[in-house]
């Protein structure tokens, strides 16, 4: 029992090692593989492109985004300027546009809802 236990624990090392990514140490975006560039501010390591569009964003012209406020287009259609709190700096996600009327009916909705079923509770009584 004992040896098929470690050779389990071997086994899951080896796939633990093997799935991982190594870090690639470098001092300019040349020195890191396609799609990826070279974080300068802390670990001088490779990291991957970030993609603009989970935050509704184009993508910007860049080869590669590296930071989604200063890299990335302007909001995809159908999508605004989410409020932020400093005027003079923008969010790094889109909200929908007409965002501030759809709150207030899913407000409508929810009240009408418990309404409804706190007055189908007390018919049951």
């Amino acid at each position: 029992m004992p040896r098929s236990l470690a050779i389990v624990f071997v086994g899951l090392l080896c796939l633990e090692v093997g799935t991982a990514q190594l870090a690639i140490s470098c001092e300019v975006h040349t020195d890191c593989p396609l799609y990826q560039f070279c974080e300068r501010t802390t670990t001088y390591t490779c990291q991957t492109c970030r993609d603009c569009s989970p935050y509704r964003r184009q993508n910007g012209y860049t080869r590669c985004v590296e930071d989604i406020v200063t890299h990335c287009g302007p909001c995809q259609d159908g999508y605004q300027e989410a409020p932020y709190e400093f005027p003079d700096e923008r969010a790094e996600t889109c909200v929908p546009s007409g965002a501030e009327k759809l709150t207030t009916a899913m407000f409508c909705v929810q009240v009408l809802v418990t309404v409804a079923l706190l007055r189908w509770t007390e018919l049951f009584r």
